[in-house]
């Protein structure tokens, strides 16, 4: 089974709609634990938040490390990370975009499948027209 490219509109709009919604539902005790949708608790959730945001950059565009160190890593664009939150932040934003590109995909076959379902309604009905018609022009050169 061969695995088709993703279409560009796709891909966008999944990107589109993951920057739309933040990783980290609440923050508490001063920034140092948040709290993700998924109901997980991380440390240093800027890190983790970091880490989703990044997840989302084309891969040639994704900052890489430059340090870690293992309580705290410095990436390539600069930024100070805390690595466990970080990693794990990539780690589901990556899960995440490849689920809104499959929504994605679905969403625009789905459209595609109504609009073929429709056409073929439209010719169903006037293959009865024309069925019609030719049933009466038969009656009619019967008589």
């Amino acid at each position: 089974m061969s695995i088709s490219p993703v279409n560009p509109e796709d891909y966008n709009r999944a990107i589109t709609n993951l920057r739309r919604v933040s990783p980290i539902a609440n923050k508490q005790l001063l920034g140092l634990v948040g709290e993700t949708r998924e109901g997980n608790l991380v440390l240093i959730p800027g890190s983790y938040e970091r880490g989703y945001s990044n997840a989302l950059l084309p891969p040639n565009q994704r900052p890489h490390y430059t340090l870690n160190l293992g309580i705290i890593g410095q990436l390539s664009d600069g930024t100070l990370v805390f690595p466990p939150s970080y990693n794990s932040g990539l780690s589901h934003g990556l899960n995440d975009l490849r689920f809104t590109i499959m929504v994605e995909v679905q969403k625009r076959q789905a459209n595609r499948n109504q609009e073929t379902a429709t056409a073929l309604e439209a010719t169903q009905a006037k293959l009865r027209e024309l069925q019609e018609e030719v049933d009466r022009m038969k009656r009619e050169k019967q008589q």
